[in-house]
């Protein structure tokens, strides 16, 4: 009888995890013990609610002797680039030919977030700083890493490739602009904003579509916002069809609801940026029309066990689990 009780004491309990991603046992709301049913057929969506249900302790501002300061932009920059990571496998083949984007992200997947922000701040030439207030401007060379065309707002069109013409042409309008990816089939338009300067007002009357379609009939469609208030920037991302999600770093919870007709009504915050994300890649095998209208076909990205879990549809089942998932996570209205 003694000798069983030591064997019980001693018993290890296995976590809970669905594919490697640990599932918390800990209600948010009084921290009784819940148990969860594993959900099946997980998509992308419901995936990427799980790592941010198990991140309850994402990136937010640091503090502490020694610690970078105001570090609301480079925080949203990290965020954006992590849950485009998550969500597209396309964008996770983009992000990971380029060797640095490669080691942030893996930085990021460990949770090493302070790790990850000095990764980037390093890339800036006034890395010594500790103070980090700045614009999303100013992070343009990192991301540049990326860019294979750019335009600014009030820059002549240029007339080199046909990217600018009939895609970045169709852009035009917002902002300054930035393709990232390949030139033929750019994966990502980057929209920027300069709000404070008045030569950019023009351009601030527009109203973002939620989609934009090229002379090529490719389909960019509306996934990121960074919305600034006063002197702070937070990150909004597209999490599904009807849910939009606010990653904020100086919050108590870094996720929550958004409205998304909110941003339209509210007087006190501007976009500053907006990612539209190339839906017509396929996320197995990009495969894309490029700018001289001719089917190209680039190299098949070889598909890990987590990027073949991520490239099947959410089933009903799933969605019901995310549902779960959500409420067991209490994320409130923004």
């Amino acid at each position: 009888m003694e000798e069983k009780e030591m064997k019980r004491r001693t018993m290890k309990r296995k976590a809970s995890v669905i594919n490697d991603v640990p599932i918390k046992r800990c209600c948010p709301w009084n921290g009784c013990v819940t148990k969860w049913k594993k959900p099946p057929n997980l998509g992308s969506t419901t995936l990427l609610m799980l790592i941010i249900g198990h991140h309850r302790s994402y990136m937010k501002e640091a503090s502490g002797l020694y610690q970078f300061i105001n570090t609301c932009v480079p925080d949203s920059l990290l965020a954006l680039f992590h849950i485009l990571f998550i969500k597209h496998l396309h964008i996770r083949a983009l992000l990971v030919s380029n060797y640095f984007f490669k080691v942030l992200m893996d930085t990021l997947n460990e949770g090493k977030y302070t790790y990850a922000r000095a990764l980037w701040i390093k890339q800036l030439d006034d890395s010594y700083k500790r103070d980090r207030y700045s614009t999303i401007k100013q992070h343009f060379p990192i991301i540049d890493k990326l860019v294979c065309a750019k335009v600014d707002y009030h820059q002549e069109t240029p007339e080199d490739h046909p990217i600018y013409k009939k895609t970045l042409g169709k852009f035009r309008p917002f902002g300054d602009l930035r393709a990232l990816g390949d030139k033929e089939d750019p994966s990502i338009i980057l929209v920027h904003r300069d709000v404070h300067n008045p030569r950019y007002d023009p351009c601030l009357r527009y109203n973002l579509p939620v989609a934009v379609a090229d002379d090529n009939k490719r389909t960019f469609v509306l996934e990121v916002l960074l919305v600034g208030k006063e002197q702070h920037i937070y990150m909004c991302f597209k999490l599904s069809e009807d849910i939009w999600i606010i990653y904020d770093n100086a919050r108590g919870r870094p996720f929550q609801y958004l409205d998304f007709k909110m941003l339209y009504t509210m007087n006190d915050i501007w976009i500053c940026a907006a990612i539209y994300v190339n839906t017509s890649q396929a996320d197995d095998n990009k495969h894309g029309i490029c700018e001289t209208s001719q089917l190209i076909e680039k190299k098949p990205w070889r598909l890990s066990r987590h990027q073949k879990i991520l490239s099947n549809h959410p089933s009903q089942e799933a969605i019901q689990d995310l549902e779960t998932i959500m409420q067991n996570l209490s994320i409130t209205s923004y």
